[in-house]
């Protein structure tokens, strides 16, 4: 393998303190409902039933997010570790990559701090670029911002 042909990986981190206790924001990560209710765009919608989430090691999530125009996209991936309601680790990526590659891998991290949570997000993507990561890091601000709300009305 040329140098060229190293795979490329990227990672960041993200913290974020939210208005719930462990078990409801570790509930919101490992359940259908949950990601449902927060995962993806704010002006996409989740419909009933077009999410899954088997929240054991090795256990599949994925959804599928419809846009205004009707036009959908997936993620998913595996879940690699659950530790209720510490730590969740999982791939996340575009399920119908051929490939065979793992998009991401996420390290979600999540401790007690007095009413709410303290939540740690790692994610290490490989084959991607800095440009991507980028944009998935925004878009994960995004998500995180839909996933407090989320919390606060239930």
């Amino acid at each position: 393998m040329s140098r060229t042909d190293q795979p490329f990986s990227v990672a960041y981190s993200l913290s974020r303190l939210l208005p719930a206790d462990p078990c409801a924001v570790f509930a919101a990560w490992t359940t259908a409902t949950g990601l449902a209710a927060w995962l993806g765009p704010e002006e996409y919608d989740v419909p009933s039933g077009r999410a899954v989430m088997d929240a054991r090691a090795g256990g599949t999530w994925g959804l599928v997010m419809v846009a205004p125009d009707g036009s959908e996209s997936r993620l998913g991936g595996k879940v690699r570790e659950v530790d209720h309601p510490r730590r969740l680790v999982l791939t996340t990526g575009d399920p119908a990559n051929t490939a065979g590659d793992t998009a991401s891998v996420v390290t979600l991290q999540l401790v007690s701090a007095g009413d709410g949570t303290s939540m740690h997000f790692h994610q290490a993507g490989v084959n991607t670029s800095s440009e991507h990561a980028e944009q998935a890091r925004q878009g994960w601000l995004h998500f995180f911002d839909r996933l407090e709300r989320h919390l606060r009305s239930t």
